[in-house]
């Protein structure tokens, strides 16, 4: 029988590769300089316009992350000896990091990092550091970077409370991003939202894969006018997860061949990352009971701390029992304080 392709069109946009900053929560970003180099080389050779490499300033303590590695707070020295070996063009595509404004007190040398062979910096916003992400992002513009300004824990914030922050931070970035962090927003959420902040500025999408949601939300996200999606070899990333760089691209490749994607390129890090962490991980159950009660990732790790040991089925019983109780407003220890011993016991037997 001859392959008989679904004639479809697949959006055509521009592709972060998030692997080394997000993914290395599964590493304590503890990346060796090959791998560093390795991931952002073939990323950019397979079709995307950015590489992230890691953090900028330091990995903020509420993500609870094992620091150990170069990529939680790049150096200029690191990232001009990554650019010289991977060499990116404006064809290849170019080298971002991000900066967490929370842990990042101290002034970034953005000339320098610009100097390093950096394009772009993605700073993290919340309200609480509204004043350091204006102040970096106008030092960052001053310095020739482009910005982009990542609206964390999108699902966590009302409709006009998020709007009202979108037309905050837009006139201040190049990319406007929507950072699903909680892995909780659903297609025709991503729909709505992006289509109100179209006339804002470039919008992004960065999308979690707790309810295996992330293809689903990042395309929505496209169709209704992002022009920037993010993307992680195998998903990695923290708690489920993130959208599969290679189904994206594979997809892309399939459907929009003149869109320049390239899996076979991308094998190199797929391969990479394979030796480094194993097989690829998928939404277990603690993940889907995080999405759809639209937990914080701190929210999910406490949740995780709570089985005996890291038991299983204890950790199963518990996340089954939360979902029960729904506990708006509720933290994780308080509304499973009455429960956790009966839903332990119920894991026994």
């Amino acid at each position: 029988m001859t392959i008989e392709r679904v004639a479809r069109s697949w959006p055509r946009v521009s592709l972060i590769d998030v692997t080394l900053r997000d993914g290395g929560f599964r590493t304590g970003f503890d990346w060796t300089e090959d791998e560093i180099v390795c991931v952002s080389h073939a990323a950019l050779q397979a079709g995307c316009a950015y590489a992230e490499l890691g953090y900028l300033g330091g990995v903020p303590e509420l993500h609870h992350a094992d620091v150990r590695g170069v990529s939680a707070d790049l150096t200029p020295d690191v990232i001009a000896r990554v650019s010289a070996r991977v060499r990116p063009s404006p064809s290849q595509g170019a080298l971002c990091a991000m900066i967490h404004p929370a842990p990042a007190r101290a002034p970034q040398p953005f000339p320098a990092l610009r100097q390093a062979g950096l394009d772009m910096v993605r700073l993290v916003y919340h309200d609480s550091w509204a004043d350091s992400f204006d102040r970096m992002a106008d030092q960052a513009g001053s310095a020739g970077l482009k910005v982009s300004g990542n609206l964390a824990l999108t699902s966590r914030y009302r409709p006009e409370a998020l709007a009202a922050a979108a037309r905050r931070i837009a006139p201040r970035v190049d990319i406007l991003y929507f950072a699903d962090t909680c892995g909780a927003l659903l297609p025709g959420e991503i729909q709505s939202l992006t289509e109100t902040a179209c006339g804002l500025c470039e919008i992004g999408f960065h999308g979690h894969d707790y309810l295996s949601m992330a293809l689903s939300n990042s395309l929505a996200a496209a169709q209704a006018g992002a022009r920037w999606i993010d993307a992680s070899v195998h998903g990695i990333g923290r708690g489920a997860g993130n959208l599969r760089l290679e189904l994206w691209l594979a997809l892309a490749q399939a459907h929009s061949p003149a869109g320049g994607a390239s899996l076979a390129r991308l094998l190199p890090a797929l391969d990479a990352i394979a030796r480094r962490l194993g097989p690829p991980m998928a939404p277990d159950l603690v993940s889907l009971v995080s999405g759809a009660l639209n937990l914080t990732p701190p929210q999910e790790d406490d949740l995780r701390s709570l089985a005996p040991g890291g038991d299983g089925a204890a950790l199963r019983a518990l996340a089954a029992r939360l979902l029960e109780l729904g506990a708006e407003g509720a933290t994780i220890s308080s509304a499973l304080h009455d429960c956790a011993e009966p839903a332990l016991r119920g894991a026994e037997t």
